[in-house]
């Protein structure tokens, strides 16, 4: 039975997730978080993991027994220390892939985006 392309994608979007400068938990086995916050409706109240479901859904992937796992978003809160290695990764991250410092990149783009969904969870959880 050979793998599907969507079968690849989801194996690999493993490895990418694990790169990621968002900090998310260990992989937990599938469940469509979007499917749970609708049936809870409008009028719960919505914890911090519900909130991070919907502002950085969980990451889906394949693992090697073909069965769907999923990381979400950390609900922990990040101390300065956490914070100031995420700028060293950055920085070291945009140089490893060698990232252009000026005109349109879009390995600067990607790596950015990472950074601000990480800092976009730090303030949900803060807040």
């Amino acid at each position: 039975n050979a793998p599907t392309m969507a079968d690849i994608k989801l194996r690999c979007a493993k490895a990418d997730i694990e790169k990621s400068l968002v900090k998310r938990l260990e992989p937990e086995k599938y469940v469509d978080v979007a499917q749970k916050l609708k049936a809870k409706g409008s009028k719960f109240r919505a914890n911090i993991e519900d909130i991070l479901n919907a502002v950085l859904p969980p990451r889906v992937f394949l693992d090697e027994a073909k069965e769907k796992l999923m990381m979400r978003a950390s609900p922990e809160k990040s101390s300065r220390k956490e914070v100031l290695e995420l700028q060293m990764k950055l920085e070291t991250l945009l140089e490893a892939r060698q990232a252009r410092e000026s005109g349109i990149c879009p390995v600067r783009k990607e790596l950015y985006d990472q950074c601000f969904d990480e800092l976009i969870r730090q303030v949900t959880v803060e807040c």
